[in-house]
């Protein structure tokens, strides 16, 4: 199947699971609320009978920000703590979702979205956490390689000649390097997690159990098709930053018009469309599983034991 229809295909398959994606967004957004809590109820004890009503409404200047400094300051050692905390729960979250979402795209069954969605999440989760520790191990190599002493040693000393930027003759060369590393980062990042993506995939897709072996077969995939396992995911990367930049250009001017005088009205509307991208989001990510599993179907090939996903291989068939 070639990209452009498999996109598609992929994205109507993930917007028809309703339940799944809105309740993922909803728990996301949940999330997002409890980080919120902490500065929401710090800055409101320290705003309270000491500013004229409105008058932080579009920014908090200088004069604030040097006025009370100390308690920002333990304002956001203590917010880091929760925000710690909320972002492991989100990356278990997701690889909860995971196991949803290729649940539904496997099973090929119809009935309850939700209850299948939440079922194929506690079926896979134990194997879904195990491939996000190697995915934390493979992003800490990365960083190393990219940003530790590797890059010193193989690309500034050895290709370059320099040890620090300061020995650069020109600020352009060392902003180049500094964009290079940048970028390889970035593209390091994007393999590693849909290397990821394909070994959840293979991991439901023949119900295996080994996250390493899947892992290394992923791997194998990806190398050896890296148009055809990597190209969709790239086009679905432009689907969703399109989406989202949709929706910034909706929120910019309803941001720019709150004022002391803007009502509930104003905040709602600016909660529906973080709302809006937060389901935007979930759905494109149900979608990549959607590709990685039609693209996984047509390249792995099946072991010589019963479909795991067959009418015969449910319980009670």
């Amino acid at each position: 199947m070639e990209h452009g229809p498999l996109v598609l295909v992929a994205l109507a398959r993930a917007f028809r699971q309703r339940a799944a994606w809105l309740a993922a967004a909803l728990v996301t957004a949940l999330l997002a609320l409890t980080a919120a809590l902490p500065y929401l109820g710090g800055f409101a004890g320290l705003i309270e009978h000491r500013y004229e009503p409105g008058a932080l409404v579009a920014n908090l200047d200088e004069t604030f920000r040097a006025d009370n400094r100390v308690a920002l300051d333990a304002l956001s050692t203590s917010a880091r703590a929760v925000l710690s905390v909320l972002a492991l729960v989100a990356m278990l979250v997701g690889a909860f979702c995971a196991g949803g979402w290729l649940t539904l795209f496997h099973d090929r069954l119809s009935g309850n979205v939700l209850a299948r969605f939440l079922g194929g999440g506690a079926r896979f989760f134990g194997r879904f956490v195990r491939v996000w520790l190697l995915t934390l191990c493979l992003l800490a190599l990365c960083g190393w390689l990219v940003y530790g002493d590797a890059w010193v040693v193989l690309v500034k000393e050895g290709l370059v000649g320099i040890r620090d930027n300061e020995e650069f003759v020109s600020e352009r060369s060392a902003v180049t390097l500094t964009w290079v590393q940048d970028g390889l980062y970035a593209l390091l990042f994007g393999l590693v997690l849909s290397w990821a993506d394909y070994t959840r995939t293979k991991l439901a897709l023949l119900d295996g159990s080994s996250a390493f072996w899947a892992g290394l077969e992923s791997l194998a995939l990806v190398v050896a098709h890296p148009v055809r396992t990597l190209g969709p995911l790239l086009a679905l990367i432009v689907v969703e930053a399109a989406g989202l930049w949709l929706c910034a250009r909706v929120q910019l001017p309803l941001e720019r018009s709150l004022d002391a005088d803007a009502g509930v009205g104003s905040v709602l509307a600016l909660a529906g469309v973080g709302f809006v991208a937060l389901a935007w989001r979930t759905l494109v990510r149900g979608a990549r599983y959607a590709a990685t599993a039609e693209t996984s179907r047509e390249l792995v090939p099946p072991l010589p034991i019963p479909d795991p996903w067959s009418a015969a291989s449910r319980p009670g068939a």
